[in-house]
C-alpha cells in the first residue's frame, strides 16, 4: 500500500506533466511562427552586385573592349542568402540583327558566361569557377564587346546565388542553358548594367 507521502508526490507529478502538456498545446504554434519569422529575417539578404573597373550604368572602358586587351572586368557582390551553394555571373546584350547570310534565331548574345563560382567568394577577381561558351567564337573564354557600327550598347552583368552547384560540363554550358538549368535553384540575383561604345 502507498503512503500519504507517496501518493501526494504521484499526484504532483501527473499534475505537473498535465500542466506541461496543456502549455505546449496553448503556445507551441505562435512560438514556433515566431521562431520562423526570426530565423527569415536572419537569413533574408539584398544581394548587391558592383564593380571597381565601372560605375552602375556608366561606360566599359576600352580596356575591356575589343579595342583594348580584351580583359573581362572584375565584378563584386554581397554577402548572399543562407544556403547559398555556388555563385553563376552572366553578362549579356540584346541581341542585333542577324548579319547578312546568319538565320535569326531566339538566343541571347552572351559576352561572359561564368558558373561552379564556389559560395565563400566574393568576386570575380581570383577567376575562380568554369567558364563556358561565349554567343561570339567557339572558345570557352570571356568575349569583349566588339559591336559592328558605331552607337551605345547595353550590357548587363547578372550575379546568381545558387543553391547548389551546377554539374554541367564547359562544353555544354553556353548562357540560355546555365539560365535554364539554374531557374529553379536561383536563391536571389542581382545586376549590374555597363555601356561600350565604338566610334
Amino acid at each position: 500500500m502507498l503512503s500519504v507521502r507517496q501518493v501526494t508526490r504521484c499526484c504532483c507529478i501527473w499534475v505537473a506533466i498535465a500542466l506541461s502538456a496543456m502549455l505546449l498545446t496553448q503556445f507551441a504554434s505562435p512560438l514556433t511562427a515566431q521562431g520562423l519569422a526570426a530565423e527569415v529575417m536572419l537569413t533574408r539578404t539584398d544581394l548587391k552586385v558592383s564593380s571597381p573597373d565601372f560605375s552602375a550604368g556608366g561606360t566599359l572602358p576600352v580596356n575591356f573592349t575589343c579595342d583594348g586587351a580584351g580583359e573581362p572586368p572584375i565584378v563584386r557582390w554581397s554577402t548572399p542568402p543562407t544556403g547559398t551553394k555556388s555563385f553563376m555571373v552572366l553578362m549579356e546584350t540584346e541581341p542585333g540583327p542577324p548579319r547578312p547570310g546568319d538565320p535569326p534565331t531566339n538566343s541571347g548574345d552572351y559576352s561572359w558566361t561564368l558558373y561552379d563560382i564556389p559560395a565563400k567568394v566574393r568576386s570575380t577577381a581570383k577567376k575562380q569557377g568554369v567558364t563556358g561558351h561565349n554567343s561570339h567564337n567557339p572558345e570557352l573564354a570571356y568575349a569583349p564587346p566588339c559591336s559592328q557600327g558605331p552607337g551605345e550598347h547595353t550590357y548587363t552583368i547578372t550575379v546568381y546565388a545558387l543553391s547548389r552547384r551546377l554539374k554541367v560540363s564547359a562544353a555544354s554550358a553556353n548562357g540560355d542553358a546555365l539560365k535554364a538549368l539554374a531557374g529553379t535553384i536561383t536563391l536571389e540575383s542581382a545586376s549590374i548594367t555597363t555601356v561600350a561604345t565604338r566610334s
